[in-house]
Formats: structure tokens, C-alpha cells, sequence
């Protein structure tokens, strides 16, 4: 465990390639593990960059098969169970197996020892990306814990980004020091994937389970507090009393739905709501969808919202934190108050009822996913960074 086979490591013969090396916890479904898989795919088809990736949680998930059918050395290093210094050096050894270079974490819960490990490895570079934000923290010592993580990392590391401009805002008052420490770079879509696709809407559809005649409302989430699946419940609950124009709500995404299935049936909506799971076909089943809802409570950049938008879905979401970046009001979509489930009842109302304004709004907002949130935007600017 933790360690990878000279069998499996990259030659270095050439002196020309550069090694990246991407640190994330597992390659679940979720935002991270989709954008360093789009990362690591981009970097061996369009650069001399050699990607590799250590998951330091466990090494599966459904983005594994991808990374090793196209060649991406994939390593686990788990910090579980064995302590910081045994993981330090462990990571250090990986590090060095791999014949350093730049290592890009995107892990903060260990980012302390995993900055020393690299040190020791022999990164030349390393670059750390901040996902999240920390606005609904109400604990002290995760508090205290993260301002002493940062200010003993910040010697190791080169450079620290943020995914939106309100994770800057956000990791900036809660560390107390300047903006100016970190540079923002936006989550990214690949949109040779995520597009438009009207011939599949039938296919998608099918493997949904939503009849033709069906108004399907879609949310890619793993379900947690901060995603607010109950909200987007009971919204749909009113639209079935008051809206007489059939509809399913899709959730997708990791997690245990016991709860939020006992709430479907107590608000009298089971019938209603299709409850898919982790899923690999997300870019096929948005193409089913007449609109994307996400409700979460707080967000730093969601890629599951960039990735609806950018197959041309119209979209709502929460007013927060990095949803508010990605959508203007009225224009590439709707926003609602968070928790505010008569609001978010409107918008879904909206979307249902007003055919030619749905439209507009997911025209708009294709164009705008297209044109700020491209995947060769964000690695023109990360690539900056690892030279």
C-alpha cells in the first residue's frame, strides 16, 4: 500500500517531459475527481506534461478505469489509520518514485504533512488548490486546525489557488491575511463532453425512467447537508399540489438517499422522484433533462452546475458563494434565496410554465460556460503556475 511499481512508473529517459503529480482523496463521482481526470487527460493528449495521482484516501472510484485505460499512473497513499509521520514519508517515497516535479494537492485536510512529504520527495513546485469555502464553519478547533495547517504550509508552498472569487474572499478572513496570497483560477468543464446533444435526449430520458410527456427537474449532488436535497423535496412537493403538468425529479449522485426516500414519501412525492445514485453516464443523462436545480447551502465552485450548463441546460441554484459567480439572475439563470423553499417553488414554476424564457436562459448561459468556464482557459492558467 502506497507505493508504486517501477512497472507502472513513467519513463524517464526523456528529458523533455515534465511530471505533475495530483493529489485528491479517491476518484469518486464529484466535482475534484472530475476536474483532475479532465486534467490529466488534457495534459498527456496537448503537452509534454506526464500526469500521475496519488489518492490518499483509497484508490477507486469511477474515474480509476478512465485515468489507467489512457495511461495516468494511479497510486494510493492512505493517511488512515498510520499517523502523520508514516504517511509523510510514505508520500515522500511515492514522490520521489515518480521522479518529482510539480505536485498539485487538492486535499486540505492533511496539507500540512502532505507539504512536508512532497518537500522530502522532491517536488520542485508544488501548488495547492483551495475547493471549498468555510463561511459555515461554526467550530472552533476545525477553525483553529485550518489557520495552523496554512500558516506552517505556506513555506513549502508555491503557489495557492482559489476555484472562485468567494472562496478567495472566504479563505482570506478566515486565515486574516491578504487576498493577494491567493490567485483565483475557476473549476472548468471540458465542453467537448458536456454539450449539447438533442439526438440523446431520448436515450437519456429512458435511462431515467421519465416518460415523454414528463417535466424532469435534474440534481447531480452527493448527498450531504451542505447540497440541501430536502430543500429541492419539498419545493417539488408544492409543485405537485399546485401545478397540474406532470414532472420527475432526478437526483444523482454518492450517498445514502434512506432519509431523503422516507421524506419523498412523507411529503407524498415517491412516485415523483427517481433516486439513480452514483452514475458514469452523467453527460449522456443531462441530456434528458429540462432543467438543473441545485440547491446546496453553501458552494465554492460547483462543477455539476458548469457541466448542466454547459449541455445547454437552463439552471437554478442557491444564492451562494461560488452558484452566484457562475449564474447572473434573470440571464444565464435563476437564483433563490437558500432554504427559501417557496422561492426555489417560483423558480421551478417559472422554468415549467414559460417555455421561450427557459430557452433564453439556457442559451445564455451555454454561451457563458463556453466562453469563462473552458477546460483550456483554467490549464493555460494552472500551467502558468507549474513552469
Amino acid at each position: 500500500m502506497g507505493r508504486i511499481s517501477s512497472g507502472d512508473m513513467d519513463s524517464s529517459e526523456s528529458k523533455n517531459i515534465r511530471k505533475i503529480i495530483f493529489i485528491v482523496g479517491t476518484l469518486e463521482s464529484g466535482g475534484i475527481e472530475r476536474s483532475v481526470t479532465d486534467w490529466c487527460l488534457y495534459l498527456k493528449k496537448n503537452t509534454a506534461w506526464s500526469p500521475s495521482v496519488i489518492c490518499i484516501l483509497w484508490k477507486r472510484g469511477i474515474f480509476l478505469k478512465t485515468l489507467e485505460e489512457h495511461g495516468v499512473n494511479v497510486g494510493e497513499c492512505k493517511l488512515q489509520n498510520s499517523g502523520p509521520a508514516p504517511f509523510t514519508f510514505r508520500i515522500a517515497q511515492m514522490i520521489r518514485a515518480l521522479g518529482g516535479g510539480v505536485v498539485h494537492s487538492q486535499v486540505a485536510f492533511s496539507l500540512l504533512w502532505q507539504t512536508i512529504g512532497f518537500t522530502l520527495g522532491g517536488a520542485t513546485r508544488i501548488i495547492f488548490t483551495q475547493q471549498n469555502e468555510y463561511q459555515n464553519w461554526n467550530v472552533f478547533l476545525p477553525k483553529l486546525r485550518l489557520r495552523l495547517y496554512y500558516f506552517l504550509s505556506k513555506p513549502f508552498i508555491h503557489q495557492y489557488t482559489c476555484v472562485s472569487q468567494k472562496v478567495q474572499e472566504n479563505i482570506s478572513g478566515l486565515l486574516g491575511v491578504s487576498k493577494n496570497n491567493f490567485s483565483v483560477i475557476y473549476n472548468s468543464v471540458n465542453t467537448e463532453m458536456f454539450r449539447p446533444q438533442p439526438q440523446l435526449r431520448k436515450e437519456a430520458r429512458n435511462r431515467m425512467g421519465v416518460e415523454p410527456t414528463e417535466f424532469c427537474i435534474g440534481v447531480v449532488a452527493n448527498v450531504s447537508r451542505q447540497k440541501g436535497h430536502e430543500f429541492i423535496l419539498e419545493a417539488c412537493s408544492i409543485l405537485k399540489i399546485k401545478h397540474a403538468k406532470p414532472f420527475k425529479l432526478v437526483l444523482i449522485g454518492n450517498g445514502d438517499f434512506e432519509s431523503l426516500q422516507s421524506l419523498a414519501v412523507k411529503l407524498d412525492i415517491s412516485s415523483d422522484v427517481v433516486f439513480l445514485g452514483r452514475r458514469a453516464d452523467i453527460d449522456i443523462l443531462l441530456q434528458g433533462m429540462d432543467c438543473f436545480a441545485l440547491p446546496s447551502r453553501w458552494e465554492g465552485l460547483p462543477l455539476a452546475l458548469i457541466e448542466a450548463m454547459a449541455c445547454g441546460l437552463p439552471a437554478i441554484a442557491s444564492n451562494v458563494s461560488g452558484n452566484a459567480e457562475v449564474i447572473e439572475h434573470g440571464k444565464t439563470g435563476l437564483l433563490f434565496a437558500t432554504g427559501e423553499i417557496k422561492e426555489l417553488a417560483t423558480a421551478l414554476f417559472t422554468m415549467m410554465d414559460k417555455d421561450d424564457y427557459r430557452i433564453m436562459l439556457a442559451h445564455k448561459g451555454q454561451e457563458m460556460i463556453v466562453e469563462k468556464f473552458g477546460l483550456q482557459k483554467a490549464m493555460d492558467q494552472y500551467l502558468l503556475l507549474y513552469l
